[in-house]
Formats: structure tokens, sequence, C-alpha cells
């Protein structure tokens, strides 16, 4: 068993570090190696912890290297190796013009190594080396069009609100080493623990790798790289590594009674960015905006106690969002590179199989029956409806629920009426890199849901069934919302929704213009430009004016007097 798991991850190891090519694309065989781990977990134990000799000490704490192979990892690591085997394909269709396509892929796969690092981690020191990996990997592909400013803005944005939430992990692994005698996550979960401090670093860590509100800005900033690397930003890596984290802590946050905190940060990131995606123009913004909010109902369903739950709509989520960033990307390539929804129309036209598989991914984002986002939502919904959770994050998940079948259909909209004047580039055929991860993704996005609510139905346990009644009063308010926004008027714009509740103006715009107004009325007019200046520079140079200016004067009438001395003597030597 453990040479088979060994073999495993050697091989896998190996093959990620050969650099991905055109003709075949080698993380398929990583893939296939999983698959027999997953068989042998699910027909033995439930989970395998591969501990090896400490490499460090730090306290009189053993820092061992321990992979945790359970369900739940492996199953995860499985979909992104899925999902990133597509948006490799997508990549060589997409990045054909560019000189550093070679590279741009395997930085992809570096960063998907760093995501399966932080996935199997089973201690904190090895979550916090997959934790600041996919950061740095995420700041180097965002901003991989190096000459774009604002590509370059919004991968210093991300690094910024990044390394604020790293502060939060940073306390909270030094609280539980200094707590607990091992740095495991078993260990630690078991460990009595009533620290606020350790419970709001990691808040902080999940909001800020999240993505949720307050430190949400960075992420729509982010679609300003390359389309792939939203793809798998979004779907499978760095953006569900926060949810991933309290996932893992959750038993701990339980003791603490700190999980109702989660709930509500989660319900307000989810009506947040539902109500901005709403008024959206930008196609890649939408479906980042998509990203917040559900991100928002994962971090929701781990705070009324479901992180299971949290973890099957992150696979079902992963799944439909690397195809609608596909699809947005052969719509911007179509467009001539233009991401307005208003321009981005008729490509059933011109693209019919990417404009079905964008309906596709996003009529399985609104959780329409039978699709993956439909089961993983359903779930959360009734389990939180029965728990003990506040009335008021349940209304703002339900809301945002309906809101996201309401821009969800804007956007289909958008891409199959004929309301514009341009119209879109017709391709010949649609290439096969486009089409191969289009159509394995829209498999992932009909059929992941169903395929995997079995192991969920065995792993979590249903008190009382809801009522019919009440199981589809979330599909009729999406159904009510879908109705209205097939008269949205545009144009009727709230400048509150249009500018994301403005927290971009406060917290970039605003904050930037008082700080420097307050410097150039205090320390700068009373130091750089007061005494200092006055004291300094400007005073010798006044003082030097003056003194040569009366030096000057002085001489000049000095000659004056010796020419009318001279002038004298002239005429008395004469009259001589």
């Amino acid at each position: 068993m453990s040479l088979l798991i060994i073999l495993s991850i050697t091989l896998t190891s190996i093959i990620m570090m050969i650099q991905p090519s055109k003709t075949m694309n080698k993380l398929m065989i990583p893939m296939i190696l999983s698959s027999p781990l997953i068989l042998t977990i699910m027909n033995s134990v439930k989970s395998l912890n591969m501990t090896q000799p400490k490499w460090a000490e730090v306290s009189f704490t053993e820092l061992p290297i321990n992979i945790n192979l359970d369900m739940q990892s492996i199953t995860f690591s499985l979909v992104a190796l899925f999902i990133t085997t597509n948006i490799i394909t997508f990549s060589c269709y997409y990045m054909e013009k560019d000189k550093d396509k070679k590279t741009f892929k395997t930085m992809l796969v570096i960063f998907l190594m760093f995501m399966l690092i932080l996935l199997t981690a089973n201690n904190m020191v090895q979550i916090f080396i997959g934790w600041e990996g996919v950061g740095i990997m995420s700041f180097l592909l965002i901003s991989w069009w190096t000459t774009r400013n604002l590509a370059n803005a919004a991968a210093m944005q991300a690094i910024i609100y990044n390394r604020t939430g790293d502060m939060g992990l940073i306390v909270a692994a030094a609280l539980m080493i200094n707590s607990s005698p091992s740095v495991n996550f078993q260990h630690m979960t078991l460990h009595d623990s009533n620290s606020v401090i350790l419970a709001m670093g990691l808040l902080l860590a999940a909001a800020g790798k999240s993505a949720q509100l307050g430190m949400h800005p960075w992420l729509p900033a982010a679609m300003e790289g390359p389309t792939p690397v939203s793809a798998l930003l979004h779907s499978s890596t760095m953006v569900v590594a926060g949810v991933y984290l309290m996932m893992r802590m959750a038993p701990l946050l339980t003791k603490i009674h700190f999980l109702p905190n989660l709930a509500l940060l989660g319900a307000c990131t989810a009506l947040f960015a539902s109500t901005t995606a709403l008024y959206q123009n930008d196609i890649k913004k939408v479906i980042a905006y998509s990203t917040t909010s559900q991100l928002g109902l994962m971090m929701f369903s781990i705070g009324v106690g479901q992180p299971l739950l949290a973890l099957y709509h992150m696979m079902t989520h992963g799944f439909f969002k690397a195809l609608l960033f596909m699809c947005a990307g052969s719509a911007i390539h179509n467009n001539k590179d233009d991401q307005d929804t208003r321009t981005s129309n008729n490509m059933k036209m011109e693209s019919p199989i990417s404009t079905a598989c964008m309906m596709t991914g996003s009529l399985a984002l609104m959780g329409t029956p039978f699709l993956a986002g439909f089961y993983s939502k359903d779930l959360i919904i009734e389990f939180a409806s029965k728990s003990s959770t506040n009335t008021l994050s349940l209304t703002m998940i339900i809301a945002a629920t309906a809101l996201t079948a309401a821009y969800s259909t804007r956007l289909i909209k958008a891409i199959t009426e004929n309301t514009a004047n341009n119209t879109p580039t017709k391709m010949k055929d649609e290439p096969t890199n486009l089409l191969i991860p289009l159509i394995a993704l829209s498999t992932g996005a009909m059929m992941s849901g169903w395929a995997m609510i079995n192991f969920m139905a065995e792993n979590t346990q249903e008190e009382q069934p809801l009522p019919s009644s009440l199981k589809i009063m979330t599909l009729t308010i999406s159904l009510i919302a879908m109705n209205m926004v097939m008269n949205f008027d545009t144009k009727n714009t709230s400048t509150f929704l249009n500018t994301a509740w403005f927290f971009n103006a406060l917290n970039h715009t605003t904050k930037t213009k008082t700080l420097m107004k307050n410097m150039l009325k205090g320390p700068m007019m009373t130091g750089d430009q007061g005494w200092l200046e006055t004291n300094g520079p400007t005073g010798i140079t006044k003082s030097l004016n003056l003194t040569s200016h009366k030096m000057t004067t002085k001489t000049t009438k000095m000659k004056t007097h010796m020419k009318i001395l001279m002038l004298s003597m002239t005429i008395l030597l004469i009259m001589m």
C-alpha cells in the first residue's frame, strides 16, 4: 500500500516537472495515477497519513513532513488535475501567438503543484509553503503581460491584499505551535484552545486569499491577466485555498464558537458580489464577481457546520467556472479583443459550440435542476434552513442565489441577442484546442454534481427532510429573478452598485487622496517646505543673494566716485 502511494507521488512529481508540450498534455498521466489512490482509500480506510522524520525543530516542537491523503484532499486534487489539464490545452489556443507560451504553461503547472502541496498538507508549516507558493505564482501570472500597466497594478494589488492575509496566517500558526505539542491538524483540533486572536488570524488569512468582503478588490482586478490564468485562479487553485483552510480548521473553530461569524461574512460576501455582478458590463468581471459570490456561499456552508458541503460546492464550482472563463476567452478573441458584453452579441451564429458551452456553464452556475450547481446549492441551503444560523444570513444567501440566476441570465442574453452594430469575427472552424476542453468541462458541469452526490449523502447526516414547499422556494425565487432580468435596462444603473458599493473608491482612491492631502497640509508644509526649507537651502540661498546684491551695489558706487575723482584731476592738470 505504502509502495503504491510513494510510487504514484514520485511519478506524478517527475511528470509534472516536465514542460507541457502542444501535442501531449502530460497532466493527464498524474491524473490517471491518482485514480488507484482514490479506489484504494474508498475500499480500505478513510484516510492515510505519511509521516517522515522531522526536518526542523522550533521551540521544542518537531516539524515533520506529513502528507494527509484522505477522500477530501485526493478528490479535489483529481478535480484540480482534470481542470488544469483542460486549461493548458485551452492555453495552446488562447496563447498561440505568445512567444513564451511554453514558459507560460510550465508556470501554470507549478501553480498547480503548490496547490497540491496545500491540499495534502497535514500541518501548518507545509500548508504555509503551498499558501505562499500559490500567492507568488499568481503574482507572476497576473502580470504576465508586463507591458500592460493595468496588469502590473493588478498583480501588485493581489500581492498586497494576500500579504495582509498572510499576517493572519502567521499569527495563527505561531499561536498553534505555541499552544500545541504538535503542528499536525489532528492534534491542533483536539487541543483545548479558546483564543479569539487565533480565530481572527485564520479568518483574516481566509478572507484575503478567498476574496471575502473587504478583502475582495484584488479578485476582479486580476482579470487583467491572461484568460487561462483567470480560469485556473478562480476554479481550482488560489481563491479556494482560504475556504479549504477554514474547512480543515472547522473542528477547532467549532470549539471556539466562531462559526457564526463565518456564516455572516460569507452571506454578506455572496450578496455583495451578486448585486455587483448584475451591473457589470465586462464579461470577465461578471464571472469574477460570480466567483466571489460562490466563495461566500462556501464560507457560509462552513459557518453553518457543513464543511464537507463547502468542499462539494468547491468541486462542482471548479468545473463550470473554468468553463465560463474559457468561453469568455473565445468570445473575446472573436470580438476583436473587446470584453464588453454589450458588443459580444450574436455569438451563436459565429461560435455555436462556445455559445452552447457558455449557456451550460451559466445554467450550472445558477443552480438549474440536475446540473452541477443545483445539487451543492440545494444541500447547503437545505442544511442551513435546519441549522441554528440567524435569519439574516440565510435571507442574504437566498437573495444572492436568486441574483446569481439574474446575472447569469443577463450574460446569456448578452451573448445571444443581436443588439450591437459590430459583427464578431467568424471562425472557419472552432479549433480542437478550444473544443476539447470546452466539451470536457461541459460534461463536468452537467455530471459532476450527480456523480458525487452519493459520497456526500454517505458523509452528511440529515435529521429531517424539508417539506417540498420549502425545497422549491429557492428555485421559485430564481425563476422570478430570471424573468425580471429579461427586461433589465442597463441605462438605469445604480451608482452604488455600478461602483461595487464604493469599495474600490474607499479602499484605494479616497484613502490615497486623503493621505496625500494631509501630507501636503501637515508634515510637508511645516517640515519640508517649512522650517527645514527656511533654515536649509532656501534660507542659505536668500542670504547669499542679499550679500551679493549689497556687494555689487557698493562696488558700483566706488566706481562712480573714482570716475568723478579722475575727471577732477584731469581738469586740474589742464588748468595748471
